[in-house]
C-alpha cells in the first residue's frame, strides 16, 4: 500500500471516539493539528478535476497553520502533494501559474479557461502516530476537520499514510478502521465535500454533447431530448458569458445556438412548422448578437501565434492593435449584455421553454414526429452528407472563396446532426465519419477564419492610422496582412487533400448504414 487509504466518518460522529477506539488496539499518539482556509479552484469544465487533481489556493487560519504565507497546492487524486508554492493570491490564467511542473503539466490542460474560485472550507487536520513496540512510527493516521463557507460541517476524512517500510501496519491500521460501524472506506476528500456543499457536482459540465439516446425512441422524443439539452447548455453558459469570466462561455453558448438552430432546421414534419419557424428566426438574431463579441475574442485569443508568424522586430509593434482590441471587444461585450437583459430575448426564453416541453404541436401537423428516430434522423443525416459531397466535387482551383464559405456551413450541418444524434447509430459508424468531417472542417475553418481577420484587420488599421499610430506598428499589421494571406492559401492547397480523404467509398457506406437506421450493436 502506496497510496493514501481514505476514509469517511459519519456525519454525526465524533472522531474523537473513532481515535479512542483506534487507541484501544494499536498504540497511537498526537501529533498535533494545523488550521488553513483552502479555495479551490477548477475550470467551470472542470479540466482539474478531470486530470484527477485538486488545486487549492491555502492561506493560514490563526494558531496551528500548517502555512505561514499564503501557498498554491497541487494534489493528485490519491490526495498526495505534487507541488506547493507561495502564492499571495489565486492564479486566474494558465499564465499565472507559477514556473515549474504546475505550469508546464496544468497549464496547458487549462489553456484559454480561467480557475474560477469554487468553494471555500476551514480545514483543521490532525496527524496520529501509529508506533510499535520500540516506539518507532509505523504508520499515520490523519484527520480532516472542515466547514464550509457557510459554517455548516462537513464529513470528516481520514486518510492512513504508510511509513516506507511498514505496509503491514499501516494495513492494520486500515482494517481497524473499516471494522468500526461509523467508518466507511472511500469517498471524497476536503476538497470534493466543499465544493459539493456549494451544490456543484465535479465533473457535472462539459462541452461536449453528452446524450444517450434510446434507438428504439420516436423522432419527437428524440428531437426533444437534443433541444432540452442545448437549452441546458445555453443557460449554464449564460451568467459567464455576461460576466465575460473567459472567452470559453461565450464560445459554448454560441455553439447550442448553432446546434439548435441546425436541429430546428433538420426538425420538418417531427415539430410543430410554426413553432419552429418563429425559435429558428429567434436563435438566428441571438447568434447575430453574439458574433461580434465572438470574433473579437477569436483575435485576442490568436494574436499572440499570428505574431509569432511575423519578423520577431516587428512582433512587438502590434501592442496598438491588441489595445484597440481590447477596446472593441469590451464595447461589444457591454452590447451583448444589454440585448441578454432586453424583453426581446426574456420573452425568447420564456416561450422556448414552454415549447420545448412539447415541441410536436396539434396532432397530425408533425407527420414524423411518431416514426423510428433512427430512420428520421438517419435519413437527415445521409441527405446532409449528400449535400457536403455534391458541394465539395464541385469545387477546384478556380472556384470563388464563397464556394468554400458555402461548404464550411454544409459541413457543419452535418457534424451537428452527427453530434446530437449520433449516439442513435452504432459508434463504428459515426465516428470514422467524424473523424474525417472533422479534418476537413479544420481546413475549411482556417480559410474562412484567414479572410475574415485579413477584411477586419485592414479596418483597424485604417482606425489607427486615423488616431495617428505608429508607422511601425502599421507596418506590423502589413506584415500580419500577408502572414495571413499566406495561410489562408495554404489552407486553399490542402482542401483537395482533406475532401478527398472524406469523399471515400467508406464513408459512402457508412452513410448509407446510418440512413437504414444502423443502431448500436
Amino acid at each position: 500500500m502506496t497510496d493514501p487509504l481514505r476514509f469517511t466518518l459519519d456525519d454525526a460522529d465524533d472522531p474523537g471516539v473513532v481515535l479512542a477506539a483506534v487507541g484501544d488496539r494499536l498504540e497511537l499518539v498526537d501529533q498535533g493539528h494545523t488550521t488553513e482556509r483552502r479555495t479551490v479552484l477548477d475550470t467551470f469544465d472542470w479540466r482539474v478535476w478531470r486530470r484527477g487533481d485538486a488545486l487549492e489556493h491555502v492561506r493560514p487560519a490563526g494558531r496551528g497553520a500548517t502555512v505561514d504565507r499564503p501557498v498554491l497546492r497541487w494534489r493528485d487524486a490519491a490526495g498526495r502533494v505534487r507541488a506547493e508554492v507561495p502564492a499571495a493570491r489565486p492564479p486566474r490564467w494558465a499564465e499565472d501559474l507559477p514556473s515549474g511542473p504546475l505550469a508546464t503539466e496544468l497549464g496547458p490542460a487549462l489553456a484559454m479557461r480561467a480557475l474560477l474560485p469554487l468553494a471555500e472550507a476551514r480545514v483543521t487536520t490532525s496527524v496520529h502516530a501509529v508506533l510499535d513496540d520500540e516506539t518507532k512510527t509505523v504508520a499515520r493516521l490523519v484527520v480532516h476537520q472542515a466547514r464550509a463557507e457557510d459554517g455548516g460541517p462537513l464529513p470528516t476524512v481520514l486518510e492512513v499514510v504508510e511509513v516506507r517500510g511498514y505496509g503491514r501496519q499501516a494495513q492494520r491500521l486500515a482494517e481497524v478502521l473499516a471494522g468500526l460501524p461509523s467508518v466507511h472506506p472511500g469517498g471524497a476528500d476536503v476538497a470534493e465535500l466543499a465544493v459539493r456543499a456549494q451544490g456543484l457536482a465535479p465533473g457535472g459540465y462539459s462541452s461536449k454533447l453528452r446524450l444517450d439516446l434510446d434507438p428504439a425512441t420516436t423522432a419527437a422524443a428524440a428531437w426533444t431530448a437534443v433541444l432540452r439539452q442545448l437549452l441546458t447548455t445555453l443557460l449554464a453558459n449564460e451568467p459567464g458569458t455576461r460576466d465575460d469570466l473567459d472567452s470559453e462561455f461565450l464560445h459554448d453558448y454560441r455553439v447550442a445556438v448553432r446546434r439548435t438552430r441546425s436541429v430546428l432546421a433538420q426538425g420538418g414534419d417531427v415539430l410543430d412548422p410554426e413553432g419552429r419557424d418563429r425559435f429558428r428566426d429567434e436563435f438566428r438574431w441571438l447568434g447575430a448578437t453574439t458574433s461580434p463579441t465572438r470574433d473579437l475574442d477569436v483575435w485576442l485569443l490568436t494574436l499572440p501565434e499570428l505574431a509569432a508568424g511575423i519578423d520577431e522586430a516587428l512582433a512587438p509593434e502590434l501592442a496598438p492593435l491588441r489595445a484597440l482590441l481590447v477596446r472593441h471587444q469590451r464595447r461589444e461585450h457591454r452590447r451583448l449584455v444589454r440585448a441578454l437583459d432586453s424583453d426581446r430575448h426574456a420573452r425568447l426564453l420564456a416561450r422556448y421553454e414552454r415549447w420545448v416541453d412539447d415541441p410536436r404541436g396539434s396532432p397530425g401537423v408533425a407527420p414524423d414526429a411518431e416514426r423510428p428516430a433512427t430512420l428520421v434522423a438517419g435519413s437527415r443525416i445521409a441527405k446532409a452528407f449528400r449535400r457536403v459531397e455534391r458541394d465539395g466535387r464541385a469545387i477546384d482551383d478556380d472556384s470563388p472563396a464563397t464556394d468554400l464559405h458555402e461548404l464550411r456551413k454544409d459541413a457543419k450541418r452535418l457534424r451537428y446532426g452527427l453530434e446530437c444524434f449520433g449516439s442513435l447509430f452504432d459508434p463504428a459508424l459515426t465516428q470514422p465519419l467524424v473523424r474525417d468531417l472533422k479534418s476537413l472542417q479544420d481546413v475549411l475553418g482556417e480559410f474562412q477564419d484567414c479572410e475574415v481577420q485579413v477584411t477586419s484587420l485592414r479596418g483597424y488599421a485604417d482606425e489607427l492610422a486615423a488616431a495617428r499610430a505608429p508607422s511601425a506598428s502599421l507596418l506590423a499589421m502589413g506584415a500580419l496582412v500577408e502572414h495571413l494571406a499566406e495561410r489562408q492559401a495554404a489552407a486553399r492547397a490542402t482542401f483537395a487533400d482533406r475532401f478527398d480523404r472524406f469523399d471515400t467509398k467508406a464513408n459512402r457506406s457508412r452513410v448509407r448504414a446510418i440512413g437504414d437506421g444502423g443502431t448500436r450493436p
